[in-house]
């Protein structure tokens, strides 16, 4: 039996100013996992910077560049939520 198969995604930074493209793209084993790292990054990036990343987006692309959905980074519940907290306070 081979391994099981993967896929490649693309990320595309989209902040206030400009759309950061991925060239490189990530092989992962599904949409759902492309989720997951689509939200670590958002996390990363984010930390520390929350006021300047908040109407950042990224944005995840199948293989043939086609957007398959969009991370905002500012979302009550979503990637970077917890870490404004103490900013709405």
């Amino acid at each position: 039996m081979w391994g099981s198969a993967v896929q490649l995604f693309y990320f595309r930074l989209k902040t206030d100013r400009q759309i950061i493209p991925d060239i490189e793209g990530q092989e992962l084993i599904d949409t759902a996992a492309a989720r997951r790292h689509a939200m670590s990054v958002a996390r990363q990036l984010a930390r520390h910077r929350e006021a300047d990343t908040r109407s950042w987006h990224i944005q995840v692309c199948d293989d043939y560049l086609m957007p398959l959905f969009e991370i905002p980074f500012e979302e009550d519940d979503g990637p970077v939520g917890g870490l404004r907290s103490h900013l709405r306070h």
